[in-house]
């Protein structure tokens, strides 16, 4: 059976209310277990190595303006639920592409070479190896589409994907928090609301690594790669 993202926002808030309760419970349950995962504590740990309190100004602007691309990201987890196995990797050609749709469908149009036609985005593949250089650390190529992928097709004519849009659904990402980290990385805050903003959904935790993709770009759209996420 083909996976239709077309009716994921009516089940997000839903399914995002569990993840969060349900990352709570695990980490209650494991948390004098060693592990090799990245977790809170650890990166506490890290910030007691020596360094600024904060970021510079063009630094925080860099990263700010990266919210688009933790909104997509977050939603391309809380999508998954279940299936997702707690590894923000690039290796895994599912959840790869399930980043990539959340972010490309409502986020996209902001760059300057994807095209808007007959209710889908095209978007050329340097664009979408631009996008999953960004969504992923370990980002190296762009892998295979996965066959259950409705929402996502390749356009040979074009050289380029064309996306089924849609929109961020009716939530809040805030940046509460930046805070340098050794090697060049931070880690940023973020703290989910209704669109409201008068209730928290919940809180998560994203580790920045500068991007080597960047400096290849005459006009990257961010200068950083997300290298994890955990929540709180």
């Amino acid at each position: 059976m083909k996976t239709s993202f077309a009716g994921w926002r009516l089940i997000l808030t839903a399914t995002m209310l569990f993840f969060y309760s349900a990352a709570l419970l695990a980490d209650w349950q494991t948390s004098d277990q060693p592990s090799g995962k990245l977790t809170s504590s650890s990166v506490r740990s890290m910030n007691k190595t020596e360094l600024p309190a904060y970021p510079d100004p063009n630094i925080e602007k860099k990263i700010k303006s990266m919210q688009p691309l933790f909104e997509g990201a977050i939603n391309g987890i809380f999508s998954l639920g279940k299936d997702w196995n707690n590894n923000y990797q690039a290796n895994d050609l599912n959840f790869m592409w399930t980043i990539l749709f959340h972010y490309a469908s409502s986020h996209g149009h902001l760059h300057p070479l994807a095209k808007e036609s007959n209710g889908k985005l095209r978007i050329p593949k340097k664009v979408m190896q631009e996008f999953a250089a960004s969504l992923f650390a370990d980002y190296s190529d762009l892998l295979p589409l996965p066959e259950n992928l409705e929402a996502v097709s390749y356009n040979l004519d074009y050289d380029s994907y064309d996306v089924q849009l849609s929109d961020a659904g009716a939530m809040v990402f805030n940046i509460s928090d930046i805070t340098p980290l050794p090697a060049g990385k931070y880690q940023v805050k973020i703290v989910v609301l209704d669109d409201m903003e008068e209730t928290i959904y919940g809180r998560s935790i994203i580790i920045l690594a500068p991007n080597p993709y960047a400096k290849m770009i005459a006009q990257p759209l961010y200068y950083f790669s997300i290298e994890n996420i955990m929540f709180e």
